[in-house]
């Protein structure tokens, strides 16, 4: 279901602000160690967004 292939990745939960190094094989969703808030693993995907929300709200 999930890759085979891990990499690190820097997570910070936006509930309590804990940073971590997230090593696990979910694409989606992982939670805090600290206070369990389900935390997304795709950094990228979401920087990806902020740059389009950004865009968007210029053009219209």
């Amino acid at each position: 279901m999930y890759s085979e292939q891990t990499t690190l990745k820097r997570l910070t939960c936006g509930k309590c602000a804990y940073e971590w190094l997230y090593k696990g094989r979910s694409p989606f969703w992982t939670s805090c160690p600290r206070c369990r808030t389900n935390v997304k693993t795709n950094v990228d995907g979401m920087a990806g967004l902020a740059e389009f929300n950004k865009k968007e709200a210029v053009t219209r």
